[in-house]
């Protein structure tokens, strides 16, 4: 049978039970007003590691370039949309932040749009063109 499509069919290896326990976590609490100062600065460190993490060396120079440029600015919800991206295959992250396939409504978020302008700005090429 052909692998599922879109952000489910992902090459990264999957979050553990304990991972996935405090991203459930970390998205109550900031639906309920936002992460600790302590669980963000984890989403933070965890975002430069699955940037340098990525079996893709592009991809994983861009997400570096951008965590090391953005993810003290990145509010709760974006540090947990960043850990849903990070769900993706390579492939698949490369397409949704040059644009070339449209994004499912879970990954359409301020983040993947904040991504998009970032690699535009970035000089001085498009990295996935």
């Amino acid at each position: 049978s052909a692998a599922p499509s879109g952000h489910l069919a992902h090459a990264a290896a999957p979050l553990g039970a304990s991972a996935r326990r405090f991203c459930a976590a970390g998205a109550a609490a900031a639906a309920a007003g936002g992460l600790n100062d302590k669980q963000m600065l984890i989403l933070r460190k965890k975002m430069k590691h699955q940037a340098r993490s990525r079996d893709d060396g592009l991809l994983g120079n861009y997400l570096g370039e951008f965590a090391d440029r953005h993810a003290d600015d990145l509010q709760a919800q974006e540090l947990l949309d960043w850990q849903e991206l990070m769900e993706c295959d390579c492939e698949t992250v490369m397409n949704l932040v040059a644009g070339y396939q449209e994004a499912s409504p879970e990954l359409d978020t301020p983040l993947l749009q904040r991504m998009r302008k970032d690699l535009v700005d970035s000089p001085p090429r498009n990295l996935f063109a």
